[in-house]
């Protein structure tokens, strides 16, 4: 196969699923719990949560997942600055509790 452009023959076709060429999941962890102490919510995962929580696919759902299990006294919304990217994530009625 020739690529329209160079017409050097094509060598190889990579294929990346996040995760497979290189175990980025801790840098997400890390990120997530960035964005939660900024948002002041006090929610960490820890590694073995996180383990358990990539059961849940995609970021916004695992936060989603996360968050309904907690119980209400403990999601942190109340202390969430309006505006932070993660808030977006969950049910405007619960934002607005």
């Amino acid at each position: 196969m020739e690529t329209a452009r160079t017409k050097t023959p094509l060598q190889a076709l990579i294929f990346d699923v996040d995760g497979t060429l290189a175990d980025t999941e801790e840098a997400h962890r890390a990120a997530f719990n960035q964005a939660f102490a900024e948002a002041g919510l006090g929610w960490v995962w820890d590694e073995t949560l996180y383990i358990e929580l990539l059961d849940v696919a995609g970021g916004k759902e695992r936060i989603l997942h996360y968050w309904k299990r907690l119980p209400p006294d403990l999601r942190g919304w109340r202390t969430c600055r309006p505006g932070m990217p993660a808030r977006r994530y969950l049910p405007e009625r619960q934002v607005a509790e």
